[in-house]
């Protein structure tokens, strides 16, 4: 993953089941690109990780951060 900044997994319980949510930041859109194809909103997740879903979504959504703030690390 070449310009890959960081990623973050989430997760709740939603009834019977447990949902995700992935962040993965990148560089750039030439990085997202790079790491996911041409089409880029193609959801990317490996075939271990698509075995242990019951489903996902197709389609990726990506978005452009405005503004990071970081709590203080101290605390």
């Amino acid at each position: 993953m070449g310009e890959f900044r960081d990623i973050e997994l989430l997760h709740r319980e939603v009834g019977d089941e447990v949902e995700f949510v992935t962040i993965v930041r990148f560089k750039s859109l030439d990085a997202v690109i790079a790491f996911a194809g041409d089409d880029y909103e193609v959801a990317v997740a490996p075939g271990t990780a698509r075995a242990a879903l019951s489903h996902f979504d197709d389609r990726a959504q990506r978005c452009e951060i405005r503004a990071e703030r970081r709590g203080d690390p101290s605390h």
